[in-house]
């Protein structure tokens, strides 16, 4: 005891405290950071919240994917860095939001945004032809045959992405084949 009958300082209680009062700011902080990666996977995987329309949400996303590849399509880097970049940070965002609506919730679209830009790759840069793979993209998205039914199963993000990555390759690869068979779509 003290001469003032306090109980004599602990060194060691101090530190405990000090480090208790470091691990409770950090833990708010940890909550702010984690709270701010919720909000920005949240926006990601959702398209700027595209995906929280009521009705189909992965064709309205396509639809707006469809108006970015217009303003992308004559600027080469901005299109692969902008396919590159959903591809990369959508995985990681639908991976995130599987903890807030479940695996492969409707109201995740980022996928969509993927395949809808491979549906598009190395086309001619028409409008016609960009409908086209537009249309072709949902129905593989939304029938999903062999063997992108089964890839959707596999788990995390990467899942979420890769049966969308699918659809829009083979969406792409039948517009190759229509064009073809069917030339003026070219025009």
């Amino acid at each position: 005891m003290a001469p003032n009958g306090r109980a004599q300082d602990d060194p060691a209680r101090d530190g405990a405290v000090r480090d208790g009062a470091a691990r409770n700011g950090a833990a708010r902080n940890h909550a702010a950071r984690n709270g701010a990666a919720h909000f920005l996977a949240r926006a990601i995987a959702t398209f700027g919240f595209v995906g929280l329309i009521p009705f189909g949400p992965g064709t309205w996303a396509s639809a707006v994917t469809l108006a970015l590849w217009i303003v992308l399509r004559m600027q080469p880097v901005a299109y692969w860095t902008a396919l590159a970049a959903v591809c990369t940070v959508g995985t990681w965002a639908a991976h995130r939001a599987e903890s807030i609506y479940g695996h492969d919730d409707n109201r995740v679209v980022i996928d969509e945004v993927a395949g809808s830009l491979i549906a598009v790759a190395f086309l001619p840069q028409s409008v016609p032809i960009a409908l086209v793979a537009f249309l072709l993209f949902r129905f593989f998205d939304i029938v999903k045959p062999p063997p992108i039914y089964q890839i959707q199963s596999l788990p995390g993000g990467f899942g979420v992405m890769v049966d969308d990555v699918a659809a829009g390759i083979a969406a792409n690869v039948v517009v190759r084949v229509i064009m073809l068979a069917a030339p003026a779509l070219q025009r």
